[in-house]
């Protein structure tokens, strides 16, 4: 028999502290929660509706582990809230004493938030927060202040059992939406699933009913994936569907309902395209695409799609001939009742700046056409590094295979031996991010050039990874076009030391100006390892390697693209970057101009 703690019992007792609250059932253990559970009353200084009355019954599901793991606030069945708001689980009935609606009180967004309860104290105290964050709620909800103008936007809740494992990919930004403007609201879509994830729905383009047509730009990965595509349907609406005050539809018949209520003839589509247009079987899915803004109140910028995957036929249809108008009429009208359910998928916008959020590099590196000379170690970490801050134009040139030793202090690992390095650091470039766009040149880039001495103009940024006296000639000489960029990076022995030498258009003094800047830091070099001895490749191998280990490299080339950034802000020709680490990991940077 489960007892609850002291701390349960204390944090229990301060409840009664607050004016607004009710005790209605003490603490029991729930077997099938493995939770303790409390039923209580609040009650609030608002006038109530018939959505939120002025007194509401709720359950509060709490771990044994309190003040720590779950704890959950949910209306009551009987006396709680029955509508699906903001900031809240879908709610409906469970077959439970309490309903599905766990609300949302951690929030930090919201007028209903109050600076004095900002922050979830993990004591005797956290139940008596919660029930207060509940009661700023319940308030907020009764008088419609959970979404007020500022806050950011939030899609309602679809609960695990309404998915299905397909996730749904689109790519939209506010330039598309004035494409949109201009566009019809609905017809057919194609998409295809990925040969490298079958669960991913990756929507090519739009054709309208109107004959004209949307596409979308995918990267490298995403284009190449391609194993035949496949047709849905799309449908276009002027705001999000929900059922008031915040309720995805979970059944066909909420979904029209809603849409007719809209004045949106989304029944009359289907019927259109399935029984009409004889789609019936041969499309799976719907997109639902409607404008949505970042913050509540602002304009929208830019169109987001639900997706639904479409029930299938009904396998006995008996007094009907298969595949006749009349079979397609009977089975649309069973098929799409109003009790079926809704199966949504997952969707998500793989725009650029919606994937990159996390951290993005500066605007003008992100938007540079970048070529990266040498996929080493340095070029390799760097180009993962540049990939991952949304740079998304890349051309890496090698002419080296990838071997095992290389792997010690690289990005690449076994499934690379055999390739090309260039072939491989793009490879994994284009693996990232969708929009990433990685090409390759398996060759010396003097090789490339004798070949299309034309070709480093096509990029804004050129960057040296060989620490090669003789790449720093031949860029001297090749890299003519106006605004350019050439970043050139050697490291010092065992990584103690990077250098980092960045220079604007004209290039003709680059060779030169990179020995009359590093002169003195290489005389130190050699004072510091007057005969440094380097480690052969393996026993039978008559081969030095350069020494350095994996965690040094990292962190010297990592602080590299803070200083390009600070490079591209400043009006300099050109800057030289000396990067020391000392021997606690400590890093210190000089700048010579």
């Amino acid at each position: 028999m489960e007892e609850p703690s002291e701390i349960i019992l204390h944090g229990r007792r301060l409840c009664e502290q607050i004016t607004s609250y009710k005790l209605l059932e003490d603490l029991s253990w729930s077997v099938s929660e493995k939770k303790w559970v409390l039923k209580f009353a609040l009650s609030g200084d608002f006038q109530g509706t018939d959505r939120v009355p002025v007194e509401t019954l709720w359950y509060a599901l709490i771990s044994k582990n309190y003040p720590y793991g779950s704890l959950c606030i949910f209306p009551a069945t009987q006396g709680g809230i029955i509508s699906t708001f903001p900031h809240m689980n879908i709610n409906r009935d469970t077959g439970k004493l309490w309903r599905s609606g766990d609300i949302c009180i951690k929030t930090q967004y919201g007028t209903w938030k109050s600076t004095y309860f900002n922050k979830e104290p993990f004591d005797a105290y956290r139940l008596q927060w919660c029930i207060k964050r509940s009661l700023l709620w319940i308030k907020a909800a009764a008088e419609r202040r959970l979404q007020v103008a500022g806050d950011p936007f939030e899609f309602p809740h679809i609960p695990k059992e309404s998915k299905i494992f397909t996730s749904w990919i689109f790519s939209e930004d506010p330039e598309m939406f004035q494409n949109w403007q201009v566009s019809g609201n609905k017809g057919l879509l194609e998409f295809y699933k990925p040969e490298f994830n079958a669960n991913l729905a990756v929507v090519l383009n739009y054709s309208h009913d109107n004959g004209s047509a949307v596409r979308y730009e995918w990267g490298n990965l995403l284009s190449d994936s391609k194993n035949g595509t496949e047709v849905a349907l799309w449908f276009r609406v002027s705001d999000i569907p929900v059922i008031e005050p915040w309720q995805i539809p979970l059944t066909w018949g909420e979904l029209f309902e809603l849409c007719e209520k809209k004045g949106w003839a989304l029944r009359e589509f289907l019927f259109d395209k399935l029984v009409k247009g004889r789609l019936l079987d041969k499309t799976k899915y719907l997109a639902i695409g409607f404008p949505v803004a970042p913050f509540i109140g602002q304009e929208p910028e830019r169109m987001h799609w639900f997706a639904v995957r479409l029930p299938g036929l009904h396998k006995s249809m008996t007094g009907f001939r298969k595949n006749t108008d009349e079979w397609r009429k009977a089975q649309f009208s069973r098929i799409y009742a109003k009790h079926q359910s809704i199966k949504w998928l997952h969707s998500e916008n793989w725009m650029k700046d919606q994937i990159t959020a996390r951290g993005l590099a500066n605007r003008q590196l992100t938007d540079f056409k970048i070529c990266i000379i040498g996929a080493g170690s340095v070029g390799s970490y760097l180009t993962d590094l540049l990939a991952r801050m949304g740079c998304g134009r890349l051309t890496i040139v090698d002419d080296d295979g990838a071997q095992v030793g290389n792997f010690s202090r690289h990005t690449l690992d076994m499934k690379s031996l055999t390739y090309y390095k260039a072939q491989e650091v793009a490879r994994r470039a284009n693996n990232t991010f969708p929009f990433i766009k990685a090409d390759f040149c398996i060759q010396t880039i003097e090789k490339v050039l004798e070949r299309e001495p034309k070709f480093l103009d096509q990029f804004d940024l050129i960057i040296d990874c060989t620490a090669e006296d003789s790449v720093l000639s031949i860029l001297s000489e090749h890299c003519t076009t106006e605004q350019q960029i050439v970043f050139s990076i050697s490291l010092g022995i065992e990584a103690r030391s990077l250098l980092a030498l960045m220079m604007r258009s004209p290039m003709q003094e680059l060779f030169s100006e990179f020995k009359k800047k590093t002169k003195a830091w290489s005389e130190e070099q050699k004072q510091k390892f007057p005969n440094p001895q380097f480690p052969l490749e393996g026993i039978g191998c008559w081969h030095p390697i350069f020494p350095a280990r994996i965690d040094d490299i990292q962190g010297l080339v990592a602080c590299t693209i803070r200083q390009l950034e600070i490079f591209l802000s400043e009006a300099v020709q050109s800057k030289l970057i000396i990067i020391e680490r000392d021997d606690s990991g400590g890093v210190s940077i000089k700048t010579l101009l």
